[in-house]
């Protein structure tokens, strides 16, 4: 899931040599950064993490920790939250729509079953 890609960080300074920002952004990098990192002089070389460009499967699973969070999200919002309400809308209807299919999925299978022992009885 996850491989590495690196990140050279060089302070930024102004004129007079002042690092524009505090902390650095060096060491921000440096205090998330893995143990694979090395400063020399100005210049941090880090290692971190890449998120995978391949999708996980959708599971119900998934979906129903993905309910979780909305709902708590919508709750703490308060009357803003109902600006998440058609996210969830269309979170509970993939995760009908996964139920469906699942059910299609077994009920192929039942008919596969069923066609193989009505073949295999033709035989004998």
């Amino acid at each position: 899931m996850f491989s590495d890609f690196y990140v050279e960080v060089s302070p930024l300074h102004d004129a007079g040599g002042k690092p524009l920002f505090s902390p650095a952004p060096a060491a921000i990098i440096s205090s998330v950064s893995s143990p694979n990192r090395k400063q020399t002089g100005q210049t941090m070389t880090c290692v971190l993490p890449q998120v995978s460009t391949v999708p996980e499967p959708v599971t119900l699973d998934r979906i129903d920790r993905a309910l979780d969070t909305l709902a708590l999200a919508i709750h703490k919002a308060g009357n803003k939250g109902r600006a998440y309400l058609p996210i969830y809308e269309r979170f509970e209807r993939e995760k009908k729509k996964l139920i469906a299919e699942m059910g299609a999925m077994l009920r192929v299978q039942e008919r596969l079953k069923r066609s193989r022992d009505r073949k295999a009885k033709q035989f004998f």
